[in-house]
């Protein structure tokens, strides 16, 4: 007979800082518990998981879950933890500041909840009176924010387990936002217009941007954010997801969408068709699941590869088809050439033998690839 479903829980689903532990217990298992996590670049397990509890060390969002068996029929796996390490971020209105100026500095502390005090600090010594979650500073120098959790738990901006600092310069560069825009002068220099960030609570990178409109682009990149939060409205769908944010000419979020399967998805580029429909080009890992709806290419010995998948949205980023491209090994897509024509050329690379949509003998070891598709996806 097939145990039950076991049931997982966690001490807290936020560690105290980066690398710290929080602690998971099942319930419902009288047999083995067999234990999982999403994270296939380094192990969460402090200590090998042993009987009903586990401790997990947190250094990047992540993911548990276990099954139950006995007698050699195993469960269904249990419902999902999602856990993450308390951090804060220190953002301000400026990074400069005149002499008789102000510049007001915010905070974004993940969890929001629980907070018992705020507590900013001008180097390392508290500034009194300073216990709200912004502070206008009016002198240069380097601000810190220490916030302590209902818990017990206290966390430092400074401290690279929380999150990040801020210094004010009385001058000094921009830092680095996600986009800079400027307005390129004829009588001086290029002048800063705006910047923007757009996230969600972990590792998000863009890759591509693309004018739609007048006044609309579209930003395309990779998400590693697994639930909603920040910008991001939806929750992943695998490891790694495509995510669209489209902006307007002020840089306001109009939309942004998720697209993946249950593995990594990387977006590369991002292409308008003549019908204002979207075209997402990138490369899947992903079986059938999620948005994909074609499994990927695999070798004799089923291992899985990369092919390069294409995803139509119309404008408001609605999916209309998604289709792979590639052989039995390794494909990917660097950059994509939109035609007159309304057709597109995607330039990338193969480590495949004749197979899929891989018609020519491999000339070594990695060899260029080009695939010529019309805006419906078909290969010409």
């Amino acid at each position: 007979m097939v145990p039950p479903k076991p049931t997982l829980t966690a001490s807290s689903l936020y560690a105290c800082g980066r690398g710290y532990p929080i602690t998971l217990t099942v319930s419902g298992c009288s047999g083995t518990v067999n234990w999982y996590n999403s994270n296939t670049n380094s192990n969460f397990w402090i200590n090998t998981p042993s009987g009903t509890t586990a401790s997990a060390g947190i250094n990047v969002q992540g993911k548990f879950y276990v099954s139950c068996t006995e007698n050699v029929c195993t469960s269904l796996v249990s419902d999902t933890i999602f856990a993450d390490f308390a951090k804060i971020v220190v953002t301000a209105s400026d990074n400069l500041i005149c002499n008789g100026g102000s510049v007001l500095l915010n905070s974004t502390v993940t969890p929001n909840t629980g907070i018992a005090s705020y507590q900013w600090q001008n180097g390392f010594t508290d500034i009194i009176g300073a216990t709200t979650n912004s502070y206008t500073a009016t002198t240069a120098s380097t601000y810190n924010l220490i916030v302590t959790f209902s818990n017990g738990c206290t966390l430092g901006s400074y401290s690279n387990v929380g999150g990040t600092n801020l210094v004010l310069q009385n001058i000094g560069n921009i830092p680095n936002p996600n986009i800079i825009v400027t307005n390129n002068s004829q009588s001086g220099p290029a002048q800063k217009v705006w910047d923007k960030r757009f996230g969600g609570n972990d590792i998000e990178s863009i890759s591509s941007i693309s004018k739609v409109s007048i006044n609309s682009f579209l930003l395309g990149g990779r998400s590693r954010s697994y639930l909603i939060g920040g910008d991001k409205t939806q929750n992943s769908r695998g490891e790694v997801d495509y995510w669209v944010v489209k902006i307007d000419s002020s840089g306001n979020k109009i939309w942004d969408k998720r697209f993946g399967g249950n593995s990594y998805d990387y977006l590369k580029d991002i292409k308008q068709t003549s019908d204002k429909d979207i075209l997402m080009f990138g490369t899947s890992q992903s079986g059938i699941s999620g948005d994909k709806t074609m499994d990927i290419y695999r070798d004799e010995y089923y291992n899985v590869y990369n092919d390069i998948w294409v995803v139509k949205t119309d404008s408001s980023g609605n999916k209309k088809w998604d289709k792979k491209y590639g052989g039995n090994s390794y494909e990917t897509v660097n950059h994509v050439l939109q035609l007159p024509d309304n057709k597109f050329i995607m330039a990338g690379s193969t480590l495949s033998a004749i197979s899929g949509e891989v018609t020519e003998v491999s000339r070594g070891s990695e060899d260029f690839w080009i695939v010529k598709i019309d805006s419906a996806g078909t290969k010409l």
